[in-house]
């Protein structure tokens, strides 16, 4: 009877382990708690005109840097380069300082956050990116933007990684010539990013 008992909690030892061993293999093929992490980051950054024109329409690549902070990730570096042109045909908008603007819109955007602990990198390439600039940045310097980023991979524990992420900011201007713009920004970054090892 001892003996049947023995065999008897053995085979329900053995089911129990069997089931948690299923569930887990079941988690760890959706993007559940543990493959994923939440991004809320606020950046600031300059942003300085190069002589790149992929389209040649006049409007040359921003060239930008920065730093981050992350509640999860921790400090980060930003590198980006962005290119926008005005919308054809042109779409009014409003300055974050209440003047008249015109919106630009995405030509193509690239941007590598690197984590400053561990030095991963995190690849994004630009989904959207909407820009209100004044008529006359002489006069009116500010500007805002919004749009989302798609996750590319990285580095490390990124490698694999995936996601969206949407930021919104707003920046000055502090120069602005016909041969080149330097300008100021602040923003914040929301998303989910999964890791997918």
């Amino acid at each position: 009877m001892k003996l049947k008992a023995n065999i008897h909690s053995y085979a329900l030892y053995l089911a129990v382990l069997f089931l948690a061993g299923l569930l887990a293999g079941c988690a760890s093929d959706s993007k559940g708690e543990g493959d994923s992490i939440p991004v809320d980051i606020v950046f600031s950054g300059v942003g300085v005109s190069t002589p790149i024109d992929t389209n040649g329409d006049g409007f040359n690549v921003i060239y930008v840097t920065g730093r981050l902070s992350d509640t999860v990730l921790g400090g980060l570096s930003l590198k980006e380069t962005v290119e926008v042109k005005p919308t054809d045909p042109a779409v009014p908008c409003t300055t974050p300082s209440g003047g008249d603007g015109i919106e630009f819109e995405l030509v193509q955007g690239h941007l590598v956050h690197q984590i400053e602990d561990s030095g991963e990198q995190i690849i994004m390439e630009f989904d959207s990116n909407t820009q209100c600039i004044s008529d006359d940045p002489g006069t009116d310097p500010s500007f805002s933007f919004s749009g989302t980023l798609i996750v590319k991979g990285g580095t490390g524990r990124f490698v694999n990684a995936d996601g969206t992420i949407d930021f919104a900011g707003e920046g000055k201007f502090l120069q602005s010539h016909i041969t080149g713009d330097v300008a100021t920004a602040t923003a914040t970054h929301s998303g989910t990013i999964y890791l997918n090892p």
